[in-house]
């Protein structure tokens, strides 16, 4: 949040009405990084082995592990709907903004 929004409100490319999604967005970040302590610490994967035998049968993954992929691409959609990409930096016309937008609560902005 604190990363992010003060490059967004500088370029004026967020509004009051995109502060859900950006907490959204927040939010599956800090899923993320959790995801990828998991798997940095090798717990990204199960191996299921014969009980008796003690023979590999499976290697399936974790939650962080499954998790990891969907956040990632969850979150990049949102990153390119807010220009946070270069591929989207590209495209993006941004209004430049004197003061915070009339209306926008200050608690939100600091």
């Amino acid at each position: 949040w604190n990363q992010v929004l003060p490059g967004l409100i500088a370029t004026g490319v967020i509004t009051n009405a995109d502060i859900e999604t950006l907490a959204r967005y927040c939010t599956m970040y800090e899923q993320f990084l959790f995801c990828l302590a998991e798997i940095r610490a090798g717990r990204d994967q199960i191996e299921l082995k014969h009980p008796e035998t003690g023979e590999l049968l499976n290697i399936k993954s974790t939650p962080a592990g499954l998790n990891s992929h969907k956040l990632a691409a969850s979150m990049l959609r949102i990153e390119q709907e807010f220009g946070l990409t270069p591929s989207a930096r590209s495209g993006i016309v941004a209004k430049k903004i004197d003061k915070i937008e009339d209306g926008i609560d200050p608690r939100i902005f600091g």
